[in-house]
């Protein structure tokens, strides 16, 4: 009795070191890092999510380097959307058999366009919004890895961000002609000056084309899909 107590005290000592030793992370990886939607949209950037293709160096058994980067577009109706993202963050890890967590830096760069036109008969309008966000803070992670070669997980972050929204209104030639003077040509004061009126602008600023700068903190989460290579 004493025997099997003691052969089965071996084996459940035994099964976390043979987990750890074959789940231990490889040196590099590549995986896909899906965005849920943020808790605090900063700007139009990051008002829509993006799933990101990442490589990660995992230069020690307790540093990684992660790069990651992502692309979409999608057109629907009169609407036309662009995104662009690309970051990375080096951090610090610990293994714990077939959990493995981590934390440190992590940077993103976001460019977003996004397009919608307004035609009625003749008349050709737009609005065009583009906005660019900076990130830069603190995350933490953890993966767990049934085998060496995959693993899932997810991650928090908290960032500081700063960012740049621009709304341009574009009005038709032949609308602002039938409400003004076209911003190219200058009505006669009589007295030998001109007075330059740009109809345009003042159109495009009552319909909501504004410029907007922003700073703050937000909170970032998603998951992640990892396949060890080497």
């Amino acid at each position: 009795m004493k025997k099997n107590w003691l052969f089965l005290v071996l084996i459940t000592s035994y099964f976390p070191l043979l987990a750890q030793e074959t789940c231990k992370p490889g040196f590099l990886s590549v995986g896909l890092h899906m965005e849920i939607p943020q808790f605090n949209k900063a700007s139009l950037a990051s008002s829509e999510s993006l799933n990101k293709l990442f490589f990660d160096l995992n230069i020690s058994p307790k540093f990684r380097i992660s790069i990651e980067g992502g692309y979409k577009s999608s057109e629907n109706g009169n609407v036309t959307k662009e995104k662009f993202d690309v970051g990375g963050g080096l951090f610090i890890e610990k293994q714990h058999g077939p959990f493995n967590v981590y934390g440190g830096p992590r940077f993103n760069y976001v460019k977003y366009d996004e397009s919608s036109s307004y035609d009625i008969l003749i008349i050709k309008n737009s609005i065009d919004k583009s906005s660019t966000q900076m990130d830069g803070g603190i995350a933490v992670g953890g993966e767990y890895m049934p085998t060496k070669w995959v693993s899932v997980g997810g991650e928090v972050g908290l960032s500081y961000f700063s960012s740049k929204d621009i709304t341009t209104v574009n009005i038709d030639e032949t609308l602002t002609s039938l409400l003004g003077t076209n911003p190219s040509t200058d009505q006669s004061t009589g007295n030998g000056n001109t007075l330059g009126f740009d109809t345009s602008s003042l159109v495009s600023e009552l319909l909501g084309g504004k410029d907007t700068n922003e700073t703050g903190v937000r909170i970032r989460f998603g998951v992640f899909l990892r396949l060890y290579i080497l």
